[in-house]
């Protein structure tokens, strides 16, 4: 495996049909949404840290998963059914009724 890309256009529709293993993600740009909320999760385990970043995570005493790693979701009133999916009933109503444009949501299994 040698193919190398700044930038890969991937659609719901295609991971649906094709589930393969992405390896160099280092960020992730969602336009919408997905669907399938485990779409979201499935992706988001493919991203690496960079080799900088892990280093000095390592160093922090935070782990090598931890530090480095964001992923954008953009949505609109028109997506709550699916970001219902992602974060829950309460935090979705939360995020399409704030003033706020920015959220950070974080995992707390870890």
């Amino acid at each position: 495996f040698v193919g190398r890309a700044r930038v890969l256009l991937l659609t719901e529709r295609f991971y649906f049909y094709n589930r393969f293993r992405i390896r160099g993600i280092h960020r992730l740009v969602f336009y919408a949404p997905p669907q399938h909320a485990n779409y979201y999760v499935e992706l988001c385990n493919l991203t690496e840290v960079d080799g900088a970043v892990k280093a000095q995570a390592s160093e922090d005493g935070a782990g090598a998963g931890a530090g480095g790693l964001s992923n954008l979701v953009l949505f609109s009133a028109l997506d709550a059914g699916a970001l219902e999916r992602l974060v829950g009933t309460s935090n979705a109503k939360h995020m399409l009724s704030a003033r706020q444009t920015v959220f950070s949501v974080a995992d707390s299994s870890r």
